[in-house]
């Protein structure tokens, strides 16, 4: 495999795991409690953790503000060690919210509502067969109530760095225009939604 194959494969890799974490967790403003249960596999025993996310939505203040470190389960590890030849051996996230609670309110309660989720870092360092190296990015999100459902979601992917944009802009335009990716962000926040409208 070529150099420059083998960093797209790695790359492509590296975005499933940054999907994972970055976007799960931007949503989790609207989605804590579907997120907790569909979350990232691990999370690092230093530093928060998904639970601190979810903690922060209980409390009060002005800000929902968490970070957490997110890691592929020994299946996806397997996985991508398998499809890059052991080349990528690891990819570990971390994942910092930080969104004025004002800007979450009326996307939980207002029947017809655009949320757009300020710009989250997530860092992700990527261990190949050689070395070390970090990509990052920021995800801001961007969700349209209508009629008391969300009826589009995209993760709003971008300020990608780590890598060339010849490798970034692909993945960037699949994460944000994913059928599937935005079919599972929706399905997410009308669950939660749907969730707190029993309480």
């Amino acid at each position: 495999m070529s150099l420059s194959g083998n960093r797209l494969t790695v790359f492509q890799a590296t975005w499933k795991c940054l999907w994972r974490c970055g976007v799960r967790t931007t949503t989790l403003p609207l989605a804590a409690a579907v997120a907790a249960s569909t979350a990232v596999a691990g999370e690092s025993p230093t530093g928060g953790g998904l639970g601190a996310c979810l903690n922060s939505l209980k409390q009060a203040s002005p800000e929902i503000s968490c970070e957490y470190t997110a890691l592929l389960t020994d299946q996806e590890r397997a996985d991508l060690r398998r499809l890059t030849r052991d080349r990528l051996q690891d990819a570990v996230c971390r994942v910092s919210v930080r969104i004025d609670r004002s800007l979450v309110r009326p996307a939980l309660s207002e029947p017809n509502h655009v949320f757009i989720a300020p710009p989250q870092p997530v860092a992700c360092a990527i261990t190949t067969k050689d070395s070390t190296f970090d990509v990052t990015g920021t995800f801001a999100p961007r969700v349209t109530i209508k009629d008391g459902k969300a009826t589009y979601a995209t993760p709003g992917l971008s300020g990608v760095t780590g890598v060339s944009k010849v490798l970034s802009w692909p993945v960037v335009q699949y994460v944000n225009y994913s059928p599937g990716i935005r079919r599972d962000m929706i399905a997410i926040i009308n669950a939660y939604r749907a969730l707190i409208t029993q309480k």
